[in-house]
């Protein structure tokens, strides 16, 4: 994200980012109850027992209303998992679904299919992916 910044993925997936001059994606923070680099009162050392008390940081949504979190839950941002809210699930399925991976791999994986699409909708594979930076807005 430091190289590249916020953007969108097919026109589906918008991605923010801390604040950036000039960037409509940089509104990562903005209304964040905690500070995400501070150490969990939990006192860190893994995943909180439930999401209810785990601290989400918003980093991306779809336009059909999912979202994706870091799940901020040690002071080393390199070891936040993902875990995504999908805003229409299949009746009776759990709308939350968690990825044990970073980042960048989960945004290659959504891109090469290794990762399964938690989205609510499902033609995300088989696209040619198209990535637009904030800058080319």
């Amino acid at each position: 994200m430091v190289v590249y910044g916020g953007g969108e993925l097919n026109e589906y997936l918008a991605v923010r980012t801390p604040s950036v001059n000039g960037s409509p994606s940089g509104r990562l923070l903005d209304g964040l109850g905690f500070e995400p680099r501070d150490e969990p009162l939990s006192g860190g050392g893994g995943p909180s027992p439930s999401l209810s008390e785990a601290r989400l940081l918003p980093f991306a949504t779809t336009i059909n209303g999912d979202v994706v979190f870091w799940i901020c839950e040690s002071v080393d941002p390199e070891t936040w998992e993902i875990v995504v809210f999908k805003r229409q699930p299949v009746c009776g399925t759990d709308p939350w679904t968690w990825f044990e991976v970073g980042f960048g791999e989960f945004l290659v994986g959504l891109l090469d299919g290794t990762v399964p699409n938690p989205f609510s909708d499902g033609s995300w594979y088989g696209l040619p992916h198209i990535v637009q930076n904030w800058r080319e807005y």
